[in-house]
């Protein structure tokens, strides 16, 4: 889709110009959301309720990403440069799970002994 963007090219964007906004129930932010973002029911986004501000690009997201492509278009209806979080909340763990998984492949290179476990026998 043409409004939607990945989440390893929205961190790219200076942080200054956009909002990232969590549409997800509060059950669901309860385990956690993208850090940075606010939440902001999809109900108050789609009947106008929220204060958005006009000066910067509207990122969206739900837990995959369904729900956020409809509310982005809704928001470029109303003169909002918005765009639906790619894969939503799924879209961030994958992300961050990647990076740790990296770190972690870095770390036994650098020491490729370190996940050897060592017994040390007595007699």
């Amino acid at each position: 889709m043409e409004y939607e963007v990945k989440y390893d090219e929205m961190i790219k964007w200076d942080a200054g110009t956009y909002l990232l906004v969590d549409m997800r129930d509060e059950m669901s932010v309860s385990y956690g959301m993208i850090p940075g973002a606010v939440n902001i029911s999809s109900g108050e986004l789609e009947t106008g309720n929220a204060e958005l501000p006009s000066d910067k690009k509207i990122v969206v997201y739900c837990m995959k990403g369904i729900l956020s492509v409809d509310t982005a278009a809704q928001l470029r209806e109303k003169g909002f440069e918005a765009y639906s979080l790619s894969d939503g909340y799924y879209s961030y763990l994958s992300y961050k799970m990647k990076e740790d998984m990296k770190r972690e492949n870095e770390r036994k290179e650098a020491n490729p002994d370190s996940h050897v476990c060592k017994h040390i026998y007595y007699a």
